[in-house]
């Protein structure tokens, strides 16, 4: 299993550190992409631009963010047979965090258990 944050250089950083664990017969067979937003967000240009100024800088780094996080994403899933998502998760320290930890490895687990075929994709999470 390879981790990678979506940032732009992560995505090269994990397949190097995949390559170089092969060479040692430890090829990981599963790619996270760590802390993402949901895939379902998404501003326009417009809608950053018409945005009031202090709500536009952070408007634009999500939009910002979720490229960056689409770029990774694209190009783990050329790498790896299987990628999942694990989604950002604010207040892991709140009493709640047993079960919003159990919430957020179900489907690292639930990935982990099915067998990865050759040239095979499959997203057990998003």
């Amino acid at each position: 299993m390879i981790v990678a944050a979506p940032s732009d250089d992560a995505a090269e950083e994990a397949i190097r550190l995949a390559a170089a664990l092969g060479r040692l017969a430890l090829a990981p067979s599963l790619a996270v992409a760590n802390r993402t937003l949901p895939p379902g967000l998404s501003l326009s240009p417009a809608r950053v631009a018409s945005s009031p100024p202090p709500a536009r800088a952070f408007a634009q780094y999500v939009r910002n963010q979720l490229r960056a996080q689409a770029r990774v994403r694209s190009r783990l899933a050329s790498a790896f047979p299987r990628l999942i998502d694990l989604p950002e998760a604010a207040a892991l320290d709140s009493p709640a965090r047993l079960d919003r930890l159990a919430a957020l490895g179900a489907p690292l687990r639930a990935a982990l258990r099915t067998p990865a075929t050759p040239g095979a994709r499959r997203e057990a999470a998003r």
